[in-house]
């Protein structure tokens, strides 16, 4: 499965690794929200405050507004269940240039228990609101889908758009991509660690392949969410912060 990173503008990797995609980011700068997308920046407290334990867990604190506003979103995504189960049922088609995401219910999944701030190993992160088990499906990846071999183009074009930071997620067909940049959800903020408690794995959903964030451990509430980018070594390195014990110092 082919993953792609950027950093600063010019470091690019790719690997291959079952079951974990990493996207391909930049991490000089915030990215510029464009098109549908379920994620409001202005929600980020930049002033959270963020308790990093010995081994590298991160967290933040969770306050009673972000439970209320977890139950809220959890009241919400069971509502639309509702109202989807009296319409005709969405044919999900790989169709280049348009949101490319399964029909998996979003009460079945934890993405109204996350809260986006800001995080110390990189820019911002994903937090769980509420304790999360082991082998939980977490949330989607979700994002434009778009030809692999388009990726370099997209990134030159954000680039000369003012745009430095992109995710991109390489499918393992070998064909496409999806690019989450200007269309898609918090899971695109989360971020590496060399001890991470979370996976990405692909699932085959009516017979299309779709990536989801999945726990590998438990993870407490509070604690940010992470999983291992896996990119290969390369010679001019790429600093790691996830402060984990097992930590390889850098991400290639």
């Amino acid at each position: 499965m082919n993953c792609r990173q950027n950093n600063q503008g010019q470091k690019r990797a790719a690997s291959r690794a079952l079951n974990q995609n990493p996207p391909k980011k930049r991490k000089n700068a915030d990215p510029i929200i464009d098109g549908e997308n379920d994620v409001d920046e202005e929600d980020v407290d930049a002033l959270e405050t963020i308790k990093i334990l010995k081994n590298g867990r991160r967290f933040i604190v969770i306050t009673k507004d972000d439970e209320e506003e977890m139950k809220e979103k959890f009241r919400s995504y069971r509502e639309r269940r509702r109202i989807r189960r009296s319409l005709p049922r969405r044919r999900v088609t790989m169709e280049l240039d348009q949101l490319y995401k399964s029909n998996t219910d979003p009460a079945a999944l934890y993405e109204h228990a996350l809260k986006l701030a800001n995080s110390s190993i990189h820019g911002k992160g994903v937090y769980a609101i509420c304790d999360i088990q082991p082998r939980q499906k977490i949330i989607e990846y979700i994002g434009e889908l778009i030809l692999e071999a388009d990726c370099d183009d997209r990134e030159k074009h954000y680039l000369e758009n003012g745009l430095a930071e992109t995710y991109l997620f390489t499918m393992d067909d070998g064909i496409h991509a999806i690019d989450g940049t200007r269309i898609g959800n918090v899971s695109r903020y989360i971020n590496h660690s060399c001890d991470p408690n979370c996976v990405v794995k692909t699932q085959k959903i009516e017979g299309l392949k779709h990536l989801f964030i999945v726990s590998r451990r438990h993870i407490e509430k509070g604690e940010e969410l992470t999983y291992d980018y896996h990119l290969p070594e390369e010679e001019e390195k790429i600093p790691c912060l996830c402060g984990a014990k097992k930590c390889r110092k850098f991400l290639n």
